[in-house]
């Protein structure tokens, strides 16, 4: 774990609010199910990247 300030986590919160905030809104004026999309890409990432082949290996 990271040993940050009090301050220095408040204000990392504060940008990935924005970031989520600014995602979810995107999602919505584009009509994307995101759940449904992370379910897929996860599937993706399975196929790909089995973890029986890529536990403990970080290349791609």
């Amino acid at each position: 774990m990271y040993k940050l300030t009090p301050k220095k986590l408040e204000n990392i919160q504060h940008e990935m609010a924005d970031v989520l905030i600014y995602l979810l809104r995107l999602a919505d004026k584009l009509e994307i199910d995101l759940a449904s999309a992370v379910r897929n890409k996860l599937n993706i990432n399975a196929s790909k990247y089995p973890a029986t082949r890529a536990k403990g290996d970080a290349r791609k």
